[in-house]
């Protein structure tokens, strides 16, 4: 079950990577092919700072769905019988 879940997980996460690299590739091309106009780097510039975002707030995500995923495999592994309740009450300490 839990297998399943971090195979999903890194199949979604190596999916998303690929995208993020592409459109920074591209973002590179464009800089590169079109240094003469200001406000296109600018704009290209601003896409830059807009994908490194996206980036951060991604492996945030991912970091804190990991997270769950494990604590939910380690309650279960422990016995727990509501991994929900039990982990709405890890978190009130």
């Amino acid at each position: 079950m839990f297998d399943d879940q971090i195979n999903s997980l890194t199949a979604e996460k190596n999916g998303l990577q690929s995208q993020l690299n592409d459109r920074d590739e591209q973002l590179k091309g464009l800089k590169s092919q079109v240094k003469d106009s200001d406000e296109l780097t600018a704009k290209i510039d601003e896409l830059e700072k807009s994908n490194k975002a996206a980036k951060e707030k991604y492996a945030a995500d991912l970091s804190a769905q990991q997270e769950s995923f494990l604590i939910d495999k380690a309650l279960t592994s422990a016995g727990a019988h509501n991994n929900k309740a039990v982990s709405a009450l890890l978190i009130t300490i």
